[in-house]
């Protein structure tokens, strides 16, 4: 089908999944700007960089669905340490 050969009812759905998609991406934005703002907050009072809040936080998702991150990243870790002790860094 082509979209010039659509019809009234599919313009229409069309038009409400860009409408709704549009809705959705602006609300995603301001929840990720909200949290960004949170862990800037939380992290000057407690005195914790940024980025490490911000991987706990990651870690902490993907766990949540059913993936074990936080196994992967020490692996992942460990083996940065490893390159490092090898090149004299660590």
């Amino acid at each position: 089908m082509s979209i010039g050969s659509l019809s009234s009812a599919d313009k229409a759905k069309l038009q409400n999944l860009i409408n709704e998609g549009v809705t959705v991406m602006g609300d995603v934005q301001a929840m990720k700007e909200s949290l960004k703002e949170t862990i800037e907050s939380v992290a000057e009072e407690m005195e914790i960089k940024k980025t490490v809040l911000n991987k706990a936080i990651q870690i902490a998702f993907k766990n949540s669905q059913n993936k074990d991150k936080l196994t992967e990243s020490r692996e992942e870790l460990d083996e940065v340490e490893q390159v490092l002790m090898a090149a004299g860094r660590a």
